[in-house]
């Protein structure tokens, strides 16, 4: 089953809305729409959207399709990583309420963005003229929008809205949007016509019939608009002007002013109205969202709190100040996913945007201040990169002696288990290799970085008699007797690396990750890899494509990204997944 991707257009009026295949293609006649009450009541509002995603996905559905995610484009002001609307002249009800699990309730965790509505009318305009690589958008409608590409990149601000804005530009004591909207035309209009006109629509009517007030005003308008945005055109030497919104359709009432005023821009060479209202915004927020949805994407950690846990994570990691046991850097795992904290997925969780929990790997920064459980894994292998250990710290690696359930349990009950277990003192840049059924344990004093299958099933073997909430912590013993493995000491040795810094770049190679560690000092190159690969910073900093990176930043980079670069001085783990 081929994948696809919903776009929908929030409007006053209505809601619109088609589907796009993971190529960009249009897919023929799946173009639907909802009508909706911008000032409706917000349980009627919801409905609506509700309504119009459920069609759209059982429309995919019957031609074959699963439907990947959704991007929608929306007036401002809104918080696009939040995806929160901050509107207040219009969709009063929706302030504050986060919109995005209104439609995963209908298309289950699958990503959910949004561009501002300027900014997807803008892209969409674009895709006409791949050729022009500085354009301009305008939108007339109830409001003033704006919006830039320049060199073939939409510009955004910081919270994801246009980079610059024009409806609040000072105008004769009032501002632009005062004289360059519905109501500014209307309103002018009704200020030197004898008989009033009830909207901007009826002011075009009478211009068409030759009413010479309402073609003075549209050519007022052009002016104005000409005058306010000229300066900006010319800073970012822009080649093409396109109009949208609803007074867009009046173009031709207001070029002449318009061209007369942007006649001293140098860099124009072409201003046109923008063709097919309906779909413009939609192929402009499609395009935007598959061009933008592979790029490295920084990962926020989940944070977990457990009894051995220090406070290095906060001091020397850049993780939030206070106890932290475990930072799981890059998990989808059901009991903690990473948060994407940049790009267009700002603020959703990684098994959103990868839409499954399915995932080979996890990938944890463990600060162990004190000792944890001896213990052993059914289930998952997994690999400790040591970061920083205290004079003297130690873990258990193994036992000493081949594996005797009998002995073993009596040890356990006498409280010498710690007599079987093989101790190895560590220092920082040894790597450990943890076949499952090896009894293991980090020993007090010592920051790891571990990279495991996506499993968190342990069996608690042994736990020092500690107690959490006044009860002794659940032990596993009769699960770990069917566990644990014999291993010898060949064998641990020989799964066992111990690199410094001029050490082997592969740390391990088997069939569920491979680990390489790379020491930067200027310019790498992370070459493209079929699957995903992941970054974790574990010394020093710099940048990982634009993005800065920092000790203890996670990045996950998507199939199909290519090389990225890395510059500045850092130690990095790199995973990958054949």
């Amino acid at each position: 089953m081929d994948s696809c991707i919903i776009a929908l257009d929030i409007g006053g009026t209505f809601l619109k809305s088609c589907l796009f295949t993971e190529e960009g293609t249009l897919i023929p006649d799946s173009f639907d729409r909802e009508a909706v009450d911008s000032n409706g009541e917000l349980p009627e509002v919801k409905a609506a959207y509700q309504r119009l995603a459920l069609r759209l996905k059982e429309q995919a559905e019957r031609r074959g399709f699963f439907v990947s995610a959704l991007a929608a484009d929306t007036p401002g002001p809104f918080d696009f990583k939040a995806a929160v609307s901050r509107m207040q002249h219009k969709y009063t009800a929706l302030y504050g309420i986060p919109l995005r699990p209104w439609f995963q309730e209908i298309l289950g965790e699958v990503p959910v963005c949004f561009l501002h509505d300027s900014s997807a009318f803008l892209a969409g305009a674009a895709s006409a003229h791949p050729e022009i690589r500085n354009l301009a958008g305008v939108m007339i409608g109830t409001g003033l929008g704006f919006a830039l590409i320049r060199d073939g990149e939409l510009l955004q601000n910081e919270s994801g809205g246009p980079a610059r804005s024009i409806y609040r530009t000072p105008y004769r004591g009032l501002t632009a949007e005062d004289f360059v909207s519905g109501r500014g035309i209307r309103n002018r209009y009704n200020e030197i016509a004898e008989t009033p006109a009830f909207d901007a629509k009826e002011v075009a009517d009478r211009a068409l019939s030759g009413d010479s007030k309402a073609l003075r005003v549209f050519e007022e308008t052009g002016e104005i608009l000409a005058e306010v945005i000229a300066p900006i055109l010319k800073e970012f030497g822009t080649e093409a002007l396109c109009l949208g919104g609803q007074i867009s359709k009046s173009f031709a009432l207001m070029e002449g002013g318009l061209r007369k005023g942007l006649k001293d821009v140098p860099s124009l060479r072409l201003v046109e109205a923008a063709e097919d209202l309906d779909l413009v915004h939609l192929k402009g927020v499609a395009r935007w969202y598959l061009k933008k949805k592979t790029y490295p994407m920084k990962l926020g950690a989940v944070l977990k709190d457990i009894l051995w846990g220090g406070t290095k994570l906060g001091e020397c990691y850049h993780k939030p100040a206070g106890k932290i046991a475990e930072a799981w850097e890059l998990s989808v795992h059901p009991e903690g996913t990473s948060t994407v904290e940049n790009g267009i997925f700002a603020g959703q969780s990684l098994s959103s945007v990868l839409g499954s929990t399915d995932f080979p790997v996890m990938i944890k920064l463990i600060d162990a201040e004190d000792r944890l459980s001896i213990q052993v894994h059914p289930k998952k292998t997994e690999m400790w990169v040591i970061l920083e250990a205290k004079p003297g710290a130690a873990l258990v690696y193994g036992l000493k002696k081949p594996f005797d359930e009998e002995t073993f349990r009596k040890a356990l009950a006498d409280g010498t288990v710690e007599e079987l277990l093989n101790f190895v003192p560590v220092r920082p840049g040894d790597v450990f290799f943890i076949p499952q059924g090896l009894v293991h344990a980090i020993g007090a004093g010592i920051l790891i970085a571990e990279i495991q299958e996506n499993s968190n099933v342990t069996y608690r073997v042994y736990d020092y008699g500690r107690v959490k909430d006044g009860k002794p912590r659940e032990l596993h013993v009769e699960a770990a007797m069917k566990t644990i493995r014999d291993f010898t000491e060949e064998e641990i040795r020989a799964k066992r690396f111990e690199t410094g810094p001029e050490g082997p770049k592969t740390l391990a190679d088997c069939p569920y990750f491979k680990v390489d560690r790379v020491s930067v000092d200027g310019l790498y190159e992370i070459p493209a890899h079929p699957g995903f690969t992941s970054v974790v910073c574990i010394r020093g900093e710099g940048t990982i494509g634009s993005e800065a990176i920092e000790q203890g930043d996670s990045f996950y980079l998507p199939e199909g990204l290519g090389a990225v670069g890395l510059k500045g001085r850092m130690e990095v783990l790199l995973t990958t997944f054949a």
